[in-house]
Formats: structure tokens, sequence, C-alpha cells
């Protein structure tokens, strides 16, 4: 189902994919009645001078058939008047002017260009602050995990009760089991704490099967399972791999990848969807559901822009806020719609002259604020190699991976020399053993 928007105001696409179902396997003869509806923010306009969602006023045409090509108009319905849908704040807007290509003026100007690695962000965004919240203050007898896991309303005793080195070691991941050939080859693992019997957990990769160094079972890549337009499909490649990662002792999955196939030289492809971000959120989203049923973790991944894995850490993005609204931030949106995620996880490159990783406008305004995330936010693995680690823990990045002792004691530093709190080590730390506890 496809809807054509009227130009008005703002400029419109000619048709925009706002639904699609798969009928079952069919015998000659056979049919079967399928129901496609069409949410109004999934053909939505972003209007940057009202920061709001809006439908503007005249007529919608609504085509449907199986290709862009070959969908015929099947009706209409007309607007009298603007609709706003949803206000929101501006969230990593540009911060200098660049040519945006319109009808009007399709000439392309500028583009991408190469630069000295140390120039990758020519022009820095500025940071706000977020503090929350400390945690009451616990002076009782110790709890022990196992003493949590009975009784799940001490969650936040528990982590008060820790030291400014117990939080700083848990936000930091315990490091990566790929490198020894004896070892199960799991990304990462979470720091476990014997003084109070805290678990450590093991999460992997693997949009196509589970990234182990043992056999497994090995699935079309997200881009054939985009083509499918099978959201039952999808669903059912996220169990197997849900289920494969439970009899690994995989507790996440880090995927699905839903980064938009926006360059045909990145290499990340196969582990995408689509180009279409309703097409690749729709059914990342299925994807993750699948892991969910199977009782494996799903992250959402990477916030925001990868499009090329090459160099991504000296890659910088200048996006405007609507093409970031209903491009890039879309996807994610539509994949939540369907399966809240258990984990989302940033990305290496810059965005508008700052990382996400080290941005709480993105991950505390838009992730957890417009979303409703209330998950673990981590970061991909070495984003510290180019990300100040004290600014992406001070944005909410609960988890900086793959982790070393060396990170764990930057934190603390910076704790002792009060350029770091406290309440913010509590709150990351809250949602990393919250996991643990569903998980372990």
């Amino acid at each position: 189902l496809y809807i054509a928007a009227p130009d008005g105001r703002l400029e419109k696409p000619a048709k925009v994919l706002s639904a699609f179902e798969k009928t079952c396997l069919l015998k000659p003869g056979e049919s079967e009645k399928l129901t496609l509806t069409a949410k109004a923010m999934d053909f939505a306009s972003f209007d940057e001078d009202l920061s709001a969602y809006i439908l503007e006023q005249g007529e919608y045409g609504v085509f449907c058939g199986n290709s862009l090509d070959t969908a015929v108009k099947v009706g209409s319905f007309r607007l009298d008047a603007d609709a706003v849908l949803r206000k929101t704040g501006s969230v990593n807007p540009p911060v200098e002017e660049f040519h945006k290509i319109t009808k009007r003026d399709p000439e392309i100007r500028g583009g991408s260009k190469m630069v000295p690695l140390e120039q990758r962000i020519q022009v820095s965004a500025k940071r706000i602050a977020y503090e929350p919240q400390p945690l009451p203050a616990y002076k009782g007898k110790r709890i022990t995990f196992p003493e949590l896991k009975a009784n799940h309303s001490l969650l936040e005793a528990f982590v008060a009760q820790m030291t400014d080195e117990e939080l700083c070691r848990l936000n930091v991941c315990g490091g990566a089991n790929w490198y020894m050939p004896w070892d199960d080859g799991s990304a990462g693992k979470s720091v476990a704490l014997r003084k109070y019997k805290l678990p450590s957990i093991r999460v992997s990769d693997g949009n196509t099967g589970l990234n182990l160094n043992k056999p497994n079972i090995g699935l079309p890549s997200s881009t054939v399972m985009a083509a499918t337009f099978n959201k039952a499909l999808a669903f059912e490649v996220g169990k197997v791999i849900g289920e494969e990662s439970g009899e690994r002792g995989i507790a996440v999955n880090l995927g699905p990848g839903m980064n938009i196939h926006r360059n045909i030289l990145n290499g990340r492809h196969p582990e995408y969807f689509s180009e279409d971000p309703y097409l690749a959120g729709a059914m990342a989203g299925h994807h993750g559901k699948g892991l969910v049923a199977a009782g494996t973790g799903c992250t959402y991944k990477h916030l925001f822009c990868n499009n090329s894995d090459t160099s991504r850490k000296g890659s910088h993005s200048i996006v405007s806020q609507r093409a970031l609204r209903e491009i890039y931030y879309k996807v994610f949106e539509v994949a939540i719609d369907v399966q809240m995620p258990t984990c989302v996880m940033t990305s290496y490159n810059a965005v508008n002259g700052l990382y996400p990783a080290e941005s709480a406008e993105v991950l505390q305004r838009l992730v957890r604020g417009e979303w409703g995330f209330n998950g673990l936010i981590m970061t991909d693995w070495g984003t510290y190699d180019t990300v100040d680690p004290v600014e992406m823990v001070k944005a909410g990045n609960c988890w900086l991976t793959e982790g070393s002792p060396r990170y764990s004691k930057a934190l603390l530093k910076a704790v002792r020399e009060g350029r770091l709190s406290r309440s913010i080590l509590e709150r990351n730390v809250l949602h990393l053993v919250e996991l643990v506890l569903r998980k372990a």
C-alpha cells in the first residue's frame, strides 16, 4: 500500500510505502483476503519550522500493488486543513548551512569528501547536560544477587550499595571472547562481581546466524529477507537465532542491524534490510520479535547514519532534521512499534557535529524520551578509539564495549575529579543489572 501525499509547503515523494502484507502459501484456486492498514505517522512529513510531524491539507492518493511500478490507484481521501500529528523538539540538528536537493533545485553540490582523520568533524555541536536524580542512599546489610532475584523491588538498593569503583567496572564491558581459539567467540560479557554474587551474561552478533567460532545455523541475509516482504518469515528467522543463542548461553543478540541502504559500497548491506525505512523497520521489528519470543534479547543498531562500514570511525554525516526524522530515525521508530528492543547500540560515525554515542540529546530526549525506551544503551565495539569514554557515559551510554580495565579507571578518575557524577553511573548500572536480572 502506497500513499501519495500532496505537494504543499513541504515537497513530498511521489509515493511512500505505508503498509504491506503477505499471503500464506496458496494452492491453485485458493484465495486469501488481506487487510492493509496505513498509520498516519507512516506517511507524515516532518515540518522543521514547527518541529512536528504533519499531514498537509489536500488530496491523498491510495495505491495498491505488488511493486511501486505496478501499483494502481484504489482510492483517495482529502484533508481540508493541516493536521499536526506529533510535536517534538529538535534533536541533533545540523549546525552549518548546506545545499539541500529539492524538486525546484535538483543540482548536486558538495556531497561526500575525504579529509585527514583529524579534520573529520570540522564543526562541533554543543552537548546538552544530563543529570539524573541520584538513587536513595543505602546503608543496610549487603544485598546479594540471589536476594535481588527473589525480590526485584531491591533493585535500586542493590545498585546504590555499590562503591564508585564497582559502578565504573560495571559501566564497562568485560571484554570480548573472540580472540582465543578455545573460547566461544562471543562479542562480549558483563562484569561479574563475586562480592554480590552478580553473574556475567554474554552477547553475540548475528543477523544471519549466531556469530560464534562454532558451527551454527546459517540463514538468508537481511536484504534477501526484506525482498520477501514476509513478516512471519522474519519472525521465524529471529526465533531460530534466538533459540540457538539460548542453547549456546548467549543472553542478548547484537541485532538486528537496520541502517539504511544509502551507498552501494557499504559493506554492511547484507546485514541491513533496505533503502526504504518502513520496509526495513517492519522486517527488523519482526526479526527482533522472534528473538524475544525465543527468550533472547534483541539489539537495534546502529544509531544513526552508519552509511559506510569502511572508515566508519572517521565518518561525519551532515543531515537535515527532516531527513533524519523521515528516513534515519523512522526505521527505528517503525521497528519499535513492532517490538521494543532489549538494547540499542550507538554508531561510530558523527552526525551533525557530534557523535550520537556522546549525545544526551539523542540518547535521553529521543531514545528514552520520545521512544520510551527503558533498556540498556551500549556503544559499538571500540567506539572509545575516537570518542571520549567519559563523555559517552555522561550522555547515558550504559556499557562501553568491548571494554578493558583501563576504561573503568578512566571513569573512576573522572568521578574523583568531579567530571562524572555518581548519579549517572548509578542509572547506567541500574539498566545493566536489570538486564542481567532478566537474562541470567
